[in-house]
């Protein structure tokens, strides 16, 4: 199984270059990045686990106050790296930390967010990870990827593409409660070859879970 930093830079270079990459990666996340903004509360957000920081720099550079967390170091110098030249003077905070630890003080940010990351663990862990992010945020955002997508597109080999509902229902173990959902779509410009009409609109290819602490 490749190691994250590897795939990242196997992206990258499929997709043409940094610049192509982030060019694609910042318009496939416009209506994401809508989202985020209208539950960012005052302004205090945090990424569990940033992959290349693409969000995180974009939030930060609209003036937003962001951390990004990865346990990889050599994911985290990418993040500066590509933050130093493609977004503006207002930097993120890039932190080397594990998800399973955040050891923040509760309610210490108005917004949690990861996005296809959860799918990557089992539902023990899953629910671990769920249960710290709504005690360390007043949200949390959770972005799967869903059916629409098929098993030879896992990136990293252990993509679990769960049902809708078993997702509501490790959210609602986990204490937390669904306050709305998103869908958005996904167009594979650069990464996949196109087997089958499905996989050209794909509407629901992403679900976003917008949630907040249950009573």
């Amino acid at each position: 199984m490749m190691d994250w930093y590897d795939i990242y830079l196997e992206q990258i270079n499929k997709s043409g270059g940094e610049k192509s990459y982030m060019a694609f990666k910042i318009y496939h996340k416009k209506k994401l990045l809508k989202i985020l903004r209208k539950y960012s509360g005052k302004g205090e957000l945090i990424e569990a686990g940033c992959g290349t920081g693409i969000i995180t720099s974009q939030l930060a550079s609209e003036g937003y106050n962001v951390t990004g967390i990865d346990i990889n170091k050599n994911i985290l110098k990418l993040c500066k790296k590509l933050e130093k030249e493609y977004f503006g003077a207002n930097k993120a905070k890039y932190v080397e930390k594990s998800i399973f630890n955040l050891n923040y003080p509760k309610k210490s940010f108005d917004l949690c967010f990861s996005c296809g990351v959860l799918e990557h663990f089992k539902d023990n862990e899953i629910i671990d990870l769920i249960k710290q992010q709504i005690m360390i945020a007043n949200k949390v955002i959770i972005v799967i990827p869903t059916k629409w997508f098929d098993d030879d597109e896992a990136l990293h080999g252990d993509d679990r593409f769960l049902k809708l509902s078993h997702w509501r229902n490790l959210i609602k173990i986990s204490g937390g409660k669904v306050i709305k959902e998103y869908s958005y779509p996904f167009k594979q410009k650069y990464y996949q070859k196109i087997k089958n009409i499905k996989k050209i609109f794909r509407p629901q290819a992403y679900r976003v879970f917008v949630v907040e602490e249950g009573e």
